[in-house]
Order: C-alpha cells, then sequence, then structure tokens
C-alpha cells in the first residue's frame, strides 16, 4: 500500500488535513516495508512463476520451444504493465488451448501468437484493432512497451514486433524474419494469426 496516497484519499474524502496518519492507524496495525527489489531479481522471480503456470498447464513437458517463448515475453508483459498473478494464469491457460490445438501450425509464429492473448485478455481496444489490420506501430509500440529492454537485454523481440507492425520495417529486419520461414508481409500475418487461431477457442478471456 502506497501511505501517501492513502493518506491522500483519506484527507480529499473526509476533509482531514494534519491528521490522516492517526485516523490510518485505527485500521492499520503493522507496517511493513520491503526491501527494494533490482529488475533482474524481478525478472527471475517472474520468470520462475510462469515456469510453474507451464508446468502445470503441461506446456514444459512436450512443448518446450513454446515455454522458451513464453516466458520472456510474459516477464516483460507483466513486469511493465502490472498485471496480477490471476490474469497471468488466464493467459498461460489460452495458450495451452492454442498450443494443443494448432501447435503444428504456428510453429514459426510463437511470439505473435503470446502477444495476441496478451492483447486480447488486457486490451480490447488494441487487440481488435490488431485483428483488423490496423494496429500501427506507435500504438503496438507503446501497448507493448517495445521502448524498454526485454529480459537478458534481448533485442530480438523489438525487432521482431517492427517486423510485425511497422509497415516501413527496414529490409534488413524483413529479409531477417522472412528467412526464419515468416513468409509475406509482417502486417498481414497478424489479422491472419488472430482471426483463425486467437478467436477460435471459447477462453474465458472474453
Amino acid at each position: 500500500v502506497n501511505m501517501k496516497q492513502l493518506q491522500s484519499s483519506v484527507s480529499a474524502r473526509y476533509g482531514l488535513v494534519d491528521d490522516t496518519q492517526t485516523y490510518l492507524e485505527k485500521f492499520i496495525h503493522f507496517r511493513v516495508t520491503f526491501p527494494e527489489v533490482k529488475n533482474h531479481e524481478r525478472d527471475g522471480k517472474l520468470q520462475r512463476y510462469v515456469h510453474h503456470l507451464c508446468d502445470d498447464f503441461s506446456i514444459s513437458e512436450s512443448n518446450r520451444d513454446w515455454e522458451d517463448v513464453i516466458k520472456p515475453l510474459l516477464t516483460h508483459f507483466f513486469a511493465e504493465s502490472n498485471w496480477n498473478m490471476r490474469l497471468l494464469q488466464r493467459i498461460v491457460g489460452h495458450l495451452n488451448l492454442i498450443i494443443h490445438a494448432h501447435n503444428q501450425r504456428l510453429s514459426r509464429c510463437r511470439a505473435l501468437v503470446v502477444t495476441l492473448c496478451c492483447l486480447k485478455a488486457t486490451n480490447e481496444k488494441i487487440y481488435e484493432k490488431a485483428r483488423a489490420g490496423r494496429l500501427s506501430f506507435p500504438e503496438a509500440e507503446k501497448a507493448l512497451h517495445l521502448d524498454r529492454e526485454f529480459p537478458n537485454n534481448n533485442s530480438y523481440y523489438n525487432r521482431l514486433f517492427s517486423f510485425y507492425f511497422d509497415e516501413s520495417a527496414s529490409d534488413e529486419i524483413k529479409n531477417e524474419f522472412r528467412s526464419m520461414g515468416l513468409n509475406g508481409d509482417g502486417p498481414s500475418i497478424v489479422p491472419w494469426v488472430a482471426n483463425n487461431f486467437i478467436d477460435t477457442l471459447s477462453t474465458g478471456l472474453d
């Protein structure tokens, strides 16, 4: 709990100016200050929790390649967006259904699948734009926090999302991912994945 914010709220609501701390002590009897967690420590703990979820849904056992994509992406999105643990569980559950239903067809665009599942669960307006093929790169950059570093300073995902969402992506970026089997223009792949795979399963994310 942010005590300063809470004191300001009490002051605004009840007109208390100088005595908010005394008022709050009627309800708050103990205060504990947790040590500040460094980014790399936080990321490590988040990745362990995501690994635990992948184990729970049996993704780790037979789909290690998927877990290797899910862990850094969910860690990044969670850390930058302040999601709760229950939301992470729902997203991994959705991914589990998609993986078991369409694994082979989506092997080359795992990161996009994970990202679209996250957008569907957290930002319906942005997801609908992506599904319609109208999500601009600046909007994707803001929604996905692409201006921040991914775990382990991995710039691969920044380049990959440029391929998917930036119509003016450099030829170098386009050729890099086409050489990996991502045929066609990146922005045309996004609505194809959303309409044919993300939205075909009833998941409780709606």
